[in-house]
């Protein structure tokens, strides 16, 4: 028995369904699914993909604090001018040592600063006000009286085997702690 048909078969389709013209007999089976589009496939994997990407996003974005943390609270702090030999902080000066390096205190913390030598061990620190003095390469340490408000910690931490090279340094460096101009302008 042949039968004219015209139209699409039944089936399920991947792809668009196409017209069928032609003939069907007992003995042809019926249309096999039509594999999908190169390229749609590539859509729906890539569309699964934006999906999964989304999802870890979400999760990332999950883990950022609320509020920022306060010790990021706080960062800007002072201003500090490090120029032509001098360190220049908000309420005490002082002439740093050539080749030395310098490293500032905390934001929220009174003004502080610390000098290192180049042999990355021995270390002048100056800080505003009294400091404890804590270490065991802590040779000197000192109060410095700038004014009736202002008094500067100083001191010389260093091994044995730099102590001779470093003493006439820090004594410089001690000799040229002044006030800041902005504040001996105060009062």
């Amino acid at each position: 028995m042949i039968e004219q048909f015209s139209g699409t078969p039944q089936g399920v389709f991947f792809g668009e369904p196409r017209p069928f013209h032609g003939r069907v007999t007992p003995l042809d089976s019926p249309p096999v699914l039509t594999m999908p589009h190169p390229l749609r496939m590539t859509l729906a994997f890539l569309a699964s993909w934006r999906f999964i990407y989304a999802l870890l996003w979400g999760l990332l974005a999950a883990c950022v604090p609320a509020t920022v943390p306060a010790n990021l609270d706080d960062t800007p702090g002072p201003p500090v001018i490090v120029a032509d030999g001098w360190y220049r902080g908000v309420t005490f000066s002082a002439r740093y040592p050539d080749g030395w390096r310098i490293v500032t205190g905390e934001a929220q913390r009174p003004q502080s600063v610390v000098f290192v030598a180049p042999d990355e061990v021995s270390t002048i620190t100056l800080q505003l006000g009294d400091a404890p003095i804590s270490g065991d390469t802590v040779r000197l340490a000192q109060q410095i009286r700038l004014s009736e408000r202002v008094t500067v910690s100083a001191m010389l931490a260093s091994p044995d085997a730099a102590w001779e090279a470093v003493r006439p340094v820090y004594e410089n460096t001690i000799a040229s702690i002044r006030l800041t101009e902005a504040t001996n302008s105060d009062g």
